[in-house]
């Protein structure tokens, strides 16, 4: 079975909206691989920031039209995307679609490659793109009237058949202004979306050595072995609820309000104020999960997460606990306090 987070997806991707102010509005397939370069493991968090994003996307644009200024129009071709996605570390293979129609056959290579644990990038007509996520009416998401095509990343399968995509363009607020993306992924109409090219997206992680996902089978997903799936990672499980319910206790014992005592009354006093616990959801609490079922207990954290730098000057996020530190830089390194 592929191994996707809370919402669906087959890999944690930084919310990272392609329009910032005096910069191109055309950047999009640049952001495509970039969100994929810092695309994580389901449920462990991205492995870069939203602005590690875009500077990566802003640098490999700049590489090819000398300038990301707003008057910049230029988009990507797919030679230019196959370059990114080089310069990104990641491997790919072009899917064999059908420009200008609306097959099934393509939709059902897509979903064939996300099946298998692969993202997806697609070149989309952005006229046939219908958002029915829910949290605005259904149609077209865009602040723009849709005339040309677009680059997004498929991410996976809703519960009733449509696409999941995580699209740096589907924002809220001004595109030379304030704005921000809407919550992702989010759900595209398998039946109206018109792809013109699309390849298949092999995470690499962060050692080349030991790739998340496996060598892309051939450039046709119908034609892969039966149940073939690329994850080469594994997500442990719990013992049992109460193990579960257990380490949830745990990481919040030092917030106030969580944690009952004795049969008495909440306490009131804690590190973090009540409803305010670190999140239990980001790629270092994941790691604290799986040390915690494989019975390494660091003991509940300290501090939230916060941005620091190694000795040498690499950018990690890092996390006290009262058993140690974690340090971040796309996968989780613990050291116990000395």
């Amino acid at each position: 079975m592929t191994i996707v987070n809370s919402r669906g997806m087959v890999a944690d991707y930084a919310p990272t909206s392609q329009f910032w102010p005096n910069e191109t509005e055309f950047a999009c397939g640049f952001y495509a691989g970039a969100l994929n370069k810092y695309a994580g493991l389901p449920g462990a968090g991205p492995t870069g920031t939203p602005d590690q994003v875009r500077r990566f996307a802003e640098e490999q644009y700049i590489a090819v039209y000398g300038s990301d200024a707003a008057n910049q129009d230029g988009g990507i071709s797919i030679p230019q995307l196959h370059q990114v996605l080089h310069v990104a570390g990641l491997h790919y293979w072009d899917l064999p679609i059908d420009a200008g129609t609306q097959r099934t056959s393509d939709v059902a290579r897509v979903k064939a490659a996300l099946n298998a644990g692969y993202p997806v990038i697609a070149t989309v007509v952005e006229a046939s793109v219908r958002d029915l996520t829910g949290d605005l009416p259904a149609g077209s998401p865009y602040e723009w009237t849709p005339a040309g095509t677009h680059v997004i990343t498929y991410v996976g399968i809703a519960s009733n058949g449509n696409l999941l995509a995580v699209d740096p363009a589907n924002v809220v607020g001004p595109l030379q202004g304030s704005n921000h993306t809407r919550p992702w992924p989010r759900v595209y109409d398998a039946g109206s979306i018109d792809m013109t090219y699309a390849c298949v997206v092999q995470l690499v992680g962060p050692d080349p050595a030991r790739p998340w996902l496996a060598p892309i089978p051939g450039g046709d997903p119908l034609a892969w072995p039966a149940g073939f799936n690329a994850q080469q990672f594994e997500r442990r499980s719990w013992v049992s609820a109460s193990q579960k319910i257990q380490a949830e206790d745990y990481w919040n014992a030092t917030t106030a309000g969580e944690i009952p005592v004795g049969g008495n009354a909440p306490v009131t006093a804690g590190i973090f104020p009540a409803g305010h616990a670190p999140s239990y959801q980001t790629g270092i609490a994941q790691s604290w999960q799986s040390e915690y079922q494989a019975g390494h207990v660091w003991g509940p954290p300290l501090s939230y997460e916060f941005a620091s730098v190694t000795w040498d000057g690499k950018a990690i996020v890092a996390q006290m606990f009262a058993g140690g530190r974690c340090e971040w830089d796309g996968s989780a390194h613990w050291y116990p306090w000395q």
